[in-house]
């Protein structure tokens, strides 16, 4: 029983600092569109998941529930339960006789506030008030109640079994005095329904996820219009409309996703057009939060995702430091505004726009910016950029803008000549920059001929290795680093200087679905490849598998064999392996020459080689592009068609940290159509749960348990015995 513990799968405070929806049984449901909830944190109570299956979590008091879904009781939707792609959450109880599909929670006691899982929740004899308990336990800063109408009515059919009535004044009683408690550990909970008996929390209206737009003003800047559509399309979060309005004498071409507008010049515009752009934005504007993108200016893979949380806390935001860097002379220069922040680094919500529109009204003020931070006042948040998110690029060919920064000659500081200054602001993409300086043609998209996706957690050693072996190794790449809040990443950023990457950091771990969806999300290469960060790869490894889909129409995906790991470098050795018969015997992993079903490849390979080169050449000459069959190809190491991404879709979130999640997609690629293989002609070097042992020295991380569920899970799914 210990094995299946919640706390084991979802370690730690998973739902930190986030909103979350508790849904009830309350007939005030009936028609609500719970639609409107997707891609929000749901606990659907008892069953309601029949109506939300796209909750994260049923959670369940009730012992009896479950075995009427069990035996598919014709008055419940049991194929509705049965197909629940979340996890089943019950409260343990003495006799409870669950499936290896149900997760459980310890009961710490009738009344109180819950604070660590692994401890357990209190219940309060009922199970909305366990639901608010999990949640809080989970770490959701702010609970927003559905359904809890405190009365006999249920929103769907009720329950099968007579139980008598409902004892909804007890169970107010205990919320009533559970109300201080949360309001003194900082959780705001609010009731949605306005009729509901239960008063100790405020009442609200349902505010679901908001959505964003980007405006763009543009007009005859090819250039850096082509690189303007490159940092969009980097975004970690892409905004959902993207107004672009185009007033240049010739039209700028277009390829990303936006909404184009053309306001075609007039001979009265002023020499400055931005109130004209953005009068012709004002009426198409469908977002909640709005973020000026200019197309000029450099922004950072994390700008919107950072600009757009704030936005949840103030009105308007800002940077308040001005970075400015002038391409052609390499000057530079940072100053701060304490009042205002510059419009191409300047967001706000819907409910600025009237203020912006009283400034438009007025004329074409070229000082937007100050205008609006000014009449704001008090309501705005100007903050520092120490990431950096956004630089203010001058100097780039095309119709040159208002502020002093676009003449070279208005700058004291210059850069030194391999673009110091240039590399500390933009770690990440400076190159692009130096490509433009050497004349080199820039298109969008800039990328490369394969992404190469890595999430990482902690493993900073065999990170490092990682990509120094795929630097050695490879060409026609860019690297798209994910890491799951590591403890230390220093030297992997180092690692990666002077590499084509893009890096995303996560303020906790999210687990390998999240982060490889993540990195799946920005990605725009012709061929993506999803690697582990404890591997190292050989020589023309990427090559030859491109190449292998390149060759066959029907094929989705490849991967690569693993090399034994006896032959791998001492110092990449895991901590407590003293010999290479310990290495082989417990690290060998999935791909592994020794396991492949197809006999005739394995007799050559069971000689210990001196190293993975030497390996590779070895296969590279005996098997050229020779493909075999294998249940489904792990994504230790596989290489994904852009096609096949776009139909298929997204990893399977319901695998969390992952196992089986490969497995999953495998499954979907197949019945799409395609074909998955293994190419014997080339190799990597695999540990194998690395991760999982680095959670384990400060977490008790019960990975078995994750296994046992998501197989549980992928049966469920799929149909399979």
């Amino acid at each position: 029983m210990s094995n299946r513990y919640l706390s084991n799968i979802l370690p730690g405070r998973p739902w930190a600092g986030e909103r979350c929806f508790i849904i009830g049984g309350g007939e005030s449901l009936k028609g609500f569109d719970f639609e409107s909830l997707r891609g929000e944190k749901i606990i659907a109570i008892n069953r309601a998941v029949e109506y939300v299956p796209f909750a994260d979590i049923m959670f369940c008091l009730d012992q009896k529930l479950y075995g009427l879904y069990s035996q598919h009781n014709a008055k419940l939707n049991w194929q509705a339960f049965e197909s629940f792609r979340g996890l089943r959450v019950w409260v343990e109880a003495p006799g409870g006789n669950y499936g290896n599909d149900v997760l459980l929670v310890k009961m710490k006691g009738k009344h109180g506030l819950a604070d660590n899982l692994a401890r357990g929740i209190f219940t309060g004899g009922n199970s909305g008030y366990g639901a608010v308990q999990l949640a809080v336990a989970l770490g959701a800063k702010q609970i927003c109640l559905l359904g809890f109408d405190m009365n006999q009515g249920n929103f769907h059919s009720g329950y099968p079994s007579p139980g008598g009535d409902p004892e909804t004044r007890g169970w107010i009683d205990g919320f009533n005095e559970l109300a201080p408690k949360l309001e003194v550990a900082g959780i705001k909970v609010i009731n949605l329904n306005q009729q509901s008996k239960l008063r100790c929390f405020p009442f609200g209206e349902l505010k679901t996820k908001s959505t964003i737009t980007a405006i763009t003003p543009t007009g005859d800047r090819p250039l850096a219009f082509e690189l303007c559509q490159q940092w969009m399309m980097n975004q970690i979060k892409r905004p959902d409309q993207w107004l672009v309005i185009d007033d240049g004498k010739t039209p700028t071409k277009h390829s990303a996703p936006m909404q184009y507008i053309r306001r075609k010049p007039k001979a009265d515009d002023p020499s400055h057009t931005l109130a004209a752009n953005l009068r012709k934005a004002l009426s198409l504007i469908a977002g909640d939060k709005i973020i000026i993108w200019e197309d000029d200016e450099y922004y950072a893979p994390g700008y919107i995702e950072a600009m757009a949380s704030l936005l949840d806390k103030y009105e308007i935001v800002g940077i308040k430091h001005s970075k400015y860097y002038h391409l052609a002379s390499g000057g530079y220069k940072q100053f701060t505004n304490e009042a205002h922040a510059s419009f191409a680094a300047t967001a706000f919500r819907r409910s600025v726009l009237p203020d912006l529109k009283a400034i438009l009204d007025a004329g074409d003020n070229p000082f937007i910016d100050m205008a609006l931070w000014k009449r704001i006042g008090g309501r705005g948040y100007l903050f520092t950029d120490d990431r950096p998110l956004y630089l203010g690029m001058k100097g780039l060919p095309g119709r040159e803008g208002i502020v002093k920064g676009h003449k070279a000659e208005n700058y004291v500081l210059h850069d030194t000549a391999d673009r110091a200054q240039l590399k500390k602001w933009m770690p990440s993409d400076y190159r692009v920059y130096l490509d433009v300086l050497a004349g080199k043609e820039i298109k969008y998209p800039i990328s490369a001929g394969c992404d190469i996706i890595v999430p990482t957690y902690n493993n900073e050693v065999l990170t490092v290795a990682c990509f120094e072996s795929i630097k050695k190794c490879t060409s026609d790449y860019r690297i798209i680093w994910v890491d799951n809040g590591s403890r230390n990443t220093a030297a992997v950023e180092k690692s990666l200087e002077g590499v084509n990457h893009l890096a995303i950091k996560l303020p906790r771990n999210e687990g390998f679905v999240a982060a490889t969806n993540r990195g799946l999300a920005i990605s725009n290469a012709p061929f993506v490849c999803l690697l582990n960060n404890d591997t190292v790869v050989s020589t023309r490894w990427l090559e030859k598998l491109i190449a292998a889909l390149k060759a066959n129409k029907k094929l989705g995906i490849v991967g690569a064999l693993t090399a034994p790991l006896p032959i791998l470098e001492r110092r990449l050795w895991p901590k407590g392996i003293t010999s290479s018969l310990q290495l082989k015997k417990d690290y060998d992993s999935h791909h592994n020459i020794r396991y492949i079903e197809d006999c005739q490849f394995r007799r050559p390979f069971f000689p210990e080689y001196v190293n993975l080169e030497d390996f590779n050449r070895r296969i590279e000459n005996q098997f050229p592009g020779h493909l075999g069959d294998t249940r489904f190809i792990a994504f230790l190491c596989a290489v994904i068609k852009r096609e096949v991404i776009e139909k298929v879709g997204l990893l399977d979130v319901n695998y969390a940290m992952g196992m089986y999640d490969d497995n999953d997609y495998d499954l979907a690629v197949k019945k799409a159509g395609w074909e998955t293989k293994l190419l014997y002609d080339t190799c990597i070097m695999h540990f194998g749960h690395a991760t999982f042992r680095d959670i384990n020295k400060t977490e008790k991380f019960d990975d078995d348990a994750l296994r046992l569920k998501n197989l549980a899970y992928m049966k469920r799914k799929w149909g399979l015995k």
